[in-house]
């Protein structure tokens, strides 16, 4: 793939160019929206034209039809001879439609000036051949390259399911860093909350003495200030969810339905705080229930 300066008389991009062969078309059905793809003979002569992608055609053509008009790729005429179905976007965030296809032999010969080819995309006659395949790849290769058996591989092949075992790996990844992310920030919020009602139960140990003296038990004590915790909890996590639907970054719902794993990390959270806050909440309480009602009642 290759990045070309595209331009008609009005209008000018820069989308990824991709060198085919023609039958490229087999690998991927109902690829073409209408007309042709380029033949065998626009390889062999390394012919002048190029199949758009939706993005592409948009920018540069607008609502006219493209078919045998001419756009420059880089400095070089180039006849458009059909357009792709649109794809939309990837799990990634890449426009799969912002691309064109140039035959392989224009873009060694009058692009890049080389006489290999960086990529071929290959097919499998089915899902259970797709090892085979890769592996008769490999050797094919190994030979083309001259490789010694003790030799390292000079090239890299990637089938369908390595790459979306990378995209699993990547998910678990990020999902257990962003539960860590949670949960040292409910820690931290935790322990001010709990520092928060230690104080007021300080300030507060004259009153605490007063209603212990006039009969107040140890458990009314406890769901007073736990009382006063939970709310106190409630009212930041409120207002942090507010806040959320304001600052909440552009794509991240997007990125949410593709990667399920991230989006259940709110699960864990709460779960995270149901249990593990508890402790926060209980220990001003237990501390206010446990004064001595008379030293309550002499401190100033």
């Amino acid at each position: 793939m290759i990045r070309c300066r595209l331009s008609t008389e009005t209008r000018i991009g820069t989308p990824p160019t991709e060198a085919f062969r023609p039958n490229i078309s087999r690998l991927s059905a109902g690829l073409l929206t209408r007309a042709r793809f380029f033949s065998q003979d626009d390889v062999d002569r390394a012919a002048d034209v190029c199949v758009l992608g939706r993005t592409v055609r948009d920018q540069l053509f607008g609502v006219e039809d493209p078919i045998g008009k001419v756009i420059r790729v880089t400095n070089l005429p180039c006849k458009v001879v059909a357009t792709l179905i649109p794809k939309g976007q990837s799990l990634s965030g890449q426009d799969q439609d912002d691309t064109i296809i140039i035959p392989y032999t224009m873009a060694q010969k009058k692009l890049k000036g080389i006489t290999w080819l960086d990529d071929i995309l290959c097919s499998a006659t089915s899902a259970d051949a797709v090892k085979v395949a890769g592996q008769e790849a490999t050797a094919v290769l190994r030979d083309r390259h001259h490789l010694r058996p003790e030799e390292e591989d000079d090239f890299n092949i990637r089938n369908p399911e390595d790459i979306i075992q990378a995209q699993l790996d990547a998910s678990r990844t990020l999902t257990i860093l962003l539960i860590a992310i949670a949960s040292i920030s409910l820690l931290v919020g935790g322990i001010g909350i709990m520092n928060v009602m230690l104080v007021s139960v300080t300030e507060r140990t004259r009153e605490i003495g007063v209603r212990v003296a006039v009969g107040a038990t140890e458990e009314a004590i406890q769901l007073q200030f736990l009382g006063e915790s939970i709310m106190l909890s409630l009212v930041g996590g409120r207002r942090g969810s507010a806040l959320r639907r304001f600052w909440v970054l552009p794509g991240w719902t997007d990125f949410e339905m593709a990667h399920p794993d991230v989006a259940g990390v709110r699960g864990d959270r709460g779960h995270f705080f149901r249990g593990r806050w508890r402790i926060f909440w209980i220990l001003p309480g237990a501390k206010a229930s446990l004064l001595d009602p008379i030293e309550a009642l002499r401190y100033e």
